[in-house]
């Protein structure tokens, strides 16, 4: 998958790229856990900001 910096991302692929479990995922968006992370919510879903994440993840997007 190609990521840019305006690239949401599912707490299923969240989870994927960090290798934890998208329940993990779960339990910090309810505790509002990490407010630097940008979510965004759309129809009830929850999305991550892959550009709030870069400081965590130390990966480079065009």
């Amino acid at each position: 998958m190609t990521y840019t910096t305006d690239t949401l991302l599912t707490v299923s692929e969240l989870a994927a790229l960090l290798k934890i479990k998208p329940d993990t995922i779960y339990h910090w968006h309810l505790r509002k856990a990490y407010p630097e992370i940008k979510r965004v919510k759309i129809a009830g879903r929850v999305y991550f900001k892959l550009s709030s994440l870069q400081p965590f993840l130390n990966i480079d997007t065009p």
